[in-house]
């Protein structure tokens, strides 16, 4: 019998609206746009209404599922599955689970500012791209004494692949997959880490305690 050992930390700072991340998105460049391959067609579970809590309401109703997506070299050097969700990212690396949080004030100025450079555009002004920082900050969820045996695996591999178009055709990643958990097996012996997506969209794990395991070490 499997003891679980659950211990929860949420990750993430309160979701930006929808209409903000179409936004964002239609700022990445042209040649970095990604591009989906045999895509499952996502509707919304509930139809329009009325929210009495306003904007609340809307950050609420939009949640975005968390997916780990593998690299095959769209993303840094040394990342392993990357993670995307309104107001930050999960890197998951050979030393841990890299998590970042950014400030809602400098994305909203981002946004501003990509609006204004697609209305230049439009009028034919010259566009030199966004120039306002994204502010945020970062923090390595890494185990101390770890076992030297730890593997980091993907789970749950969903249905849809990805394409990424990136620069030179050299670069381009093609059939990219992704995943619904990552686990950190044999974190110590007889303890993995386990990290998936709750039911509110936030980012949670476990560190699950195999029969025999010295429970201790994990706290």
């Amino acid at each position: 019998m499997m003891m679980n050992r659950t211990r929860t930390e949420r990750l993430w700072i309160k979701r930006a609206t929808w209409s903000l991340l179409l936004v964002l998105w239609a700022l990445i460049p042209a040649s970095a746009q990604l591009a989906e391959r045999n895509s499952a067609v996502r509707t919304a579970d509930h139809p329009p209404h009325q929210h009495d809590s306003g904007i609340d309401g809307l950050l609420h109703e939009h949640d975005q599922v968390i997916e780990f997506t593998e690299n095959k070299g769209q993303f840094t050097e040394g990342v392993l599955y990357k993670a995307d969700f309104p107001m930050g990212q999960a890197l998951a690396t050979a030393n841990g689970m890299l998590v970042k949080a950014y400030d809602p004030a400098s994305i909203s100025a981002r946004a501003k500012e990509g609006m204004q450079l697609e209305v230049d555009h439009q009028a034919g002004r010259p566009v030199k791209g966004i120039t306002t920082p994204l502010k945020g900050h970062g923090w390595l969820m890494r185990f101390e004494n770890a076992s030297r045996g730890v593997k980091v695996e993907a789970r749950g591999q969903h249905e849809e692949v990805r394409n990424y178009f990136i620069g030179d055709k050299d670069k381009h990643a093609e059939n990219v997959r992704s995943f619904q958990e990552i686990w950190y097996t044999n974190m110590y012996d007889g303890i993995d880490v386990r990290y998936y997506p709750a039911a509110d969209g936030s980012l949670e794990y476990d560190i699950i305690c195999k029969p025999g395991s010295d429970r201790s070490i994990s706290l």
